[in-house]
């Protein structure tokens, strides 16, 4: 209510901050609704809470602005620079909270048709609210985030807000802007207009440019011509989630809107032959998070030579399952190098490259055994050190199984910056095999990591080779890891493991690159410890108690994984839990290493007395923390937030739990419809079980409003599981 001249007794509530992260306190600022005529009274509602209990009594200062308004444009206008007019203070009034810790505002004033901010403050938060007043209404549905590259759509109704009546076959304009944060100016990007249809929907939808990457965030806006009515808002830029491989490094998921999966029938193609391409080609939509075959679709196809000539271009047709069959027939007298083969839809273009040159397949294949043994010290500096020797046999056999008898073997030994350091020649024998036996300390300047290449040739002139690396660096290296880092009693646990030594390369004598060379299928075996101690030292770890034992294997690329599961017993017998893994290698380098767990102890879980609410209803909420080993209750510190469906904050709590916790708290009675969410977290302080603290966190949502639920039935099969797209052909009748 509003009261200037009010003798009732004000309550005094305690300064906390003016930031919200730092405080309990909640305000929410509802609207009956959020879009007005010009002569039209609007009312407010005020909903202030500390902890969920109603603050009572409270003055709370409000101020109505013109056009979208925030209190920092005061604080720093270099960043926020604009016009004072178009941000002018139309009221500054003071309410005061009832019983129940709401206030009503009632706006009898007459506005002119605009945009409009409710700024609601005092010492402890402050809240924001727009609304539009006008006679005609601009109603968007629209995602809050984009991703350059692909398209986007949003919904629209233009209703007259005397009545909201749809505006027919009415017209609008709509722009997309982003901000230079060196000038302080929106740019405008793309601009574009439509009309609705008889009941006064649309459907906006453009192209975001890729130029747009990076831009963060940009600005929607939506206007009737001739008319004050306006829409605005931002779109933020959807983060990319990105995997990291050893080998391959970041790489950001592949966001094109057309997506191409290739294969080939070869690698590496010789001049003559033939290049047999497929194709599928996908659809991918950022907007209803799928990928689908793109079918019947035109896709040109252009080659492209070494020297990125157009040498054919075709336009090929994908079949009913999206599938683009191509083949072309590489000339004996064309170029040599890297081609590329690219494909064009729209605005896409996506390049694979075809490698051709000189290539012949060997009849015959050759390797390299050096009876398990990848590693070679270097004994050189060392006085009266025994001979380090390097030995083996290089294998030449046909791909048809028979042995290359007679054969030439040349043999080479380069150091890892690539100089030629050791040569020997010799001749398999009746097995195909040529025995080699050197001393690695003959051979100057062999440091780190040396390369072998063996070429053999066989009587008739046919030659195949081989080359393998070695390392003369000791150390191997092997981890292991977890998941989940905190399992639950019971749960069957994920154990990953990666086995790798070193090898160097590149540069020159005297400046080279380290390298992760994996060592692929190497045996290793994992042995679990219990540990009765929170405190992990030297005289701990002695007393260690064995679990059990289990054997890996690493694959190509070093890595490996397996599962394991111990039983409730063991898990309350012991406080830590240690994992040791040990890699022993044929050439006598061994290592190991511990990785370290412990089960979860405790769990917040947060639950509702319903899952649907009203406008008006009480929210019961139960919060319970316990010892899910011990199965008992514990106390922690913790919170806990309520947004509602526009990410308003609704409530929060700073509160002790211990074991189960009850709360309630009253939606307003315009409180806004959609999906509510709830967050809340405990930090247990002073528990030595996890070095000091624990953290536990619960999330959930519920819904506030009535729940409309639409069926849809054709007479046409969907193409999906989802029911969201239909496959029709030109002639059909939909019903």
């Amino acid at each position: 209510m509003v009261d200037d001249e009010s003798e009732q007794e004000i309550t005094t509530v305690e300064p906390q901050s003016a930031y919200w992260w730092d405080t309990d306190y909640a305000m929410t600022i509802n609207l009956e609704k959020y879009a007005y005529t010009v002569e039209e009274d609007i009312n407010i509602e005020f909903q202030m809470t500390y902890n969920f209990t109603p603050v009572v009594n409270h003055a709370i200062t409000v101020k109505i602005y013109a056009g979208y308004w925030r209190d920092w444009y005061d604080y720093y206008g270099y960043y926020y620079s604009y016009d004072e007019t178009d941000y002018t203070l139309m009221k500054e009034v003071m309410v005061y909270t009832m019983s129940d810790g709401r206030a009503v505002l009632s706006l009898t004033d007459t506005y002119p048709e605009g945009t409009y901010t409710i700024y609601a403050s005092d010492n402890n938060i402050k809240s924001y609210k727009e609304f539009t007043v006008g006679n005609e209404g601009i109603f968007v549905k629209s995602p809050r985030y984009y991703r350059a590259g692909q398209n986007y759509r949003a919904g629209i109704h233009l209703v007259d807000l005397t009545d909201f009546s749809p505006l027919p076959l009415e017209e609008y304009t709509y722009s997309l802007s982003y901000y230079d944060w060196n000038t302080g100016i929106w740019n405008t990007s793309i601009t574009g207009g439509g009309s609705v249809d008889t009941n006064g929907y649309s459907f906006l939808e453009f192209y975001i440019p890729e130029e747009l990457e990076n831009k963060y965030y940009l600005k929607l806006e939506v206007q009737i011509p001739g008319s004050e009515a306006e829409f605005s808002t931002n779109l933020y830029q959807s983060w990319d989630y990105y995997y990291y491989s050893m080998w391959g490094g970041e790489q950001a998921t592949n966001s094109q809107n057309i997506q191409y999966v290739i294969t080939t029938d070869k690698t590496i193609y010789s001049l003559g032959e033939t290049l047999h391409l497929r194709a599928m080609v996908l659809e991918y939509s950022f907007m209803n998070e799928t990928k689908s075959p793109l079918l019947n679709t035109p896709i040109q196809v252009v080659v492209n030579n070494p020297d990125e000539f157009a040498v054919y271009w075709v336009e090929i047709m994908t079949d009913n399952s999206g599938i683009l069959v191509f083949d072309f027939p590489i000339a004996l007298d064309t170029d040599i190098g890297t081609y590329s083969i690219q494909f064009k839809y729209g605005n896409n273009t996506y390049s694979y490259p075809i490698k051709v040159q000189y290539y012949e397949k060997p009849v015959f294949r050759v390797d390299i055994d050096t009876y398990g043994k990848m590693y070679f010290p270097d004994t050189s500096d060392k006085i009266f050190a025994p001979d380090t020797i390097f030995e083996g046999d290089a294998v030449a056999e046909y791909y048809f199984g028979q042995s290359v008898i007679g054969a030439t073997v040349n043999l080479e030994i380069f150091t890892y910056y690539g100089e030629l350091v050791y040569t020997e020649t010799g001749t398999t024998d009746v097995e195909g095999r040529y025995h080699f036996k050197i001393n690695l300390n003959d051979i100057s300047d062999l440091y780190y990591s040396f390369t072998t290449n063996m070429v053999v040739t066989d009587e008739y002139g046919r030659s195949a080779e081989k080359s393998q690396r070695y390392t003369r660096i000791e150390e191997t290296y092997i981890w292991g890891n977890i998941r989940p880092w905190a399992p639950e009693p019971g749960e069957m646990i994920d154990y990953y493991f990666y086995a790798y030594q070193f090898l160097t390369s590149g540069g020159d004598s005297y400046y080279w690159n380290y390298e992760y060379n994996p060592l692929s299928n190497v045996t290793v075996e994992i042995d679990v410890y219990g540990i009765n101690s929170l405190f992990l030292d030297e005289s701990i770890l002695k007393t260690k108690h064995y679990i059990t034992s289990l054997t890996g294997v690493t694959d190509d690329f070093g890595s490996g994984s397996l599962q394991f599961q111990l039983n409730s017993q063991t898990t309350a017998a012991y406080d830590y839990f240690q994992v040791e893994i040990t890699m022993e290698l044929e050439d006598g380098r061994s290592t190991t290493s511990q990785t370290y767990f412990r089960y979860k102890k405790y769990s917040l879980s947060v639950e509702l007395d319903k899952n649907t609410y009203k406008p008006g209803d009480t929210v019961e909420i139960t919060a319970t923390y316990e010892d899910i080993v011990a199965g008992t209750m514990v106390e922690g510190q913790g919170k806990l937030y309520i947004y509602d469906s526009s990410y308003q904050l609704v409530g929060k709590s700073t509160m002790l739990y211990n074991g189960e916790e009850h709360i309630s708290f009253s939606l307003s009675n315009y409180a806004k419809e959609g999906t509510y969410y709830l967050y809340s977290y405990v930090s247990t302080e002073g528990n030595s079980y996890y070095g000091g603290y624990t953290y536990n966190s619960a999330y959930l949502r519920f819904e506030v409003g009535e729940n409309v639920e639409i069926e849809l039935n054709t007479n046409i099969s969907t193409t999906d599981s989802r029911g969201l797209r239909y496959l029709v052909q030109s002639g059909d009748s939909i019903e």
